[in-house]
């Protein structure tokens, strides 16, 4: 009698752990990211977790940077750990916590115009860096501003004249003030120096949210601000706030979370006011942690986690909308970012990684391990 018992309980034991096999083994949700596979949140538990995106690179817990591709396995670029990253359209750049800065891509600051896939270590000391397409800006802990990249630029300061030779490492602006923050983005800078003035060069009235005489009361054209040296903006009521630089708007996002733009009505990255908002920045929406943009339309990342997106036809991770449309409801993200020909990463806030795009709107999973 007692083998046989035995027996019966050996048997539910073998039903019991092949039960367990079978649920912890089907990876509930596996479906294809990017070409490779991707799993639910419960099974991505076990791999690697991410607190920021920019374009198609994702900074791990860990401080590692990796590249995301639509074709190829993540791969990390460096064995170095960061503390933050930064740039977009070629150009990036990641500080470690200690202040030493790298950067790779377009114009990477080591001496070359040569494009660089991997980091490389270009300056010390820095606390706040802005990088966009070919030009560099940085601040030492001194307040002292650095810049590189492409000389024939509307960006580049030119103190010296008409120079428009490349600058190939970080290079001293020779200036006066200290500065705290930098902002670099496709049509504009904004630097602010510690005393709070705002510095602004490149664009239009309309996109940087100022007259051109405030920033150069001796301009002649009130449309045009001038691109080549730094003046701090007079009688400046702008909010207090990080800058994004959309297609033909600039966007502050001040401490509250609030939105403001400035740019003309009719622009697809500028869907929110009935009249053109020339020459100062309009208060548009709440709950906004971060604006993105490509040439078609733009995404919002929403301090609810919440993400919403706008823009024309041609912007395949929305329909076609003058106002912002919320994109996700199931997930609450924390970061995202736009890459590639319509695809978008984006992290919750447990640190997943995901990625979906114009073909594929639903958010997929992408395990890094």
């Amino acid at each position: 009698m007692k083998r046989i018992v035995t027996l019966i309980l050996a048997l539910i034991m073998i039903f019991a752990l092949a039960a367990c096999g079978d649920k912890g083994g089907k990876g509930e949700g596996t479906t294809k990211a990017g070409g490779k596979d991707t799993t639910s949140p419960a099974a991505s538990d076990t791999g690697i977790k991410f607190k920021q995106v920019v374009d198609e690179f994702a900074l791990d817990a860990d401080g590692h940077v990796w590249k995301i591709s639509t074709v190829d396995e993540p791969a990390m670029i460096s064995d170095e750990k960061f503390d933050s990253i930064n740039g977009g359209n070629g150009m990036y750049a990641a500080l470690t916590s200690d202040g030493a800065l790298w950067t790779w891509g377009n114009y990477p600051g080591n001496g070359s115009a040569d494009k660089s896939e991997a980091p490389v270590k270009v300056l010390d000391g820095v606390k706040c860096v802005s990088v966009h397409s070919s030009n560099g800006f940085a601040i030492l802990t001194d307040g002292s501003l650095y810049q590189w990249g492409y000389g024939n630029n509307f960006k580049k300061l030119r103190l010296d004249g008409d120079d428009k030779t490349d600058i190939l490492t970080p290079t001293k602006v020779e200036y006066d003030a200290k500065f705290e923050k930098i902002y670099s983005g496709g049509n504009g800078v904004v630097a602010i120096d510690t005393d709070g003035n705002r510095y602004c060069w490149c664009g239009t009235n309309q996109i940087m949210g100022y007259s051109a005489t405030q920033i150069d009361p001796g301009n002649t054209d009130d449309m045009i601000v001038n691109p080549f040296w730094l003046k701090p903006v007079q009688n400046d009521t702008a909010p207090k706030g990080d800058y994004y630089f959309g297609q033909s708007s600039t966007y502050i996002v001040d401490s509250n979370n609030t939105l403001y733009i400035s740019g003309g009505k009719g622009s697809r990255l500028a869907p929110f006011d009935t009249e053109p908002s020339w020459k100062t920045f309009t208060k548009v929406r709440d709950n906004v942690v971060k604006v993105l943009y490509d040439t078609n339309g733009s995404l919002i990342v929403g301090a609810d986690g919440t993400l919403w997106g706008w823009g024309s036809e041609h912007f395949g991770l929305c329909d076609a909308s003058d106002t912002p449309v919320q994109i996700t409801k199931d997930i609450k993200f924390v970061d995202a970012s736009l890459y590639g020909y319509q695809a978008c990463l984006a992290i919750d806030d447990a640190g997943h990684l995901y990625t979906f795009s114009a073909s594929d709107k639903t958010p997929k999973l992408v395990e890094v391990k």
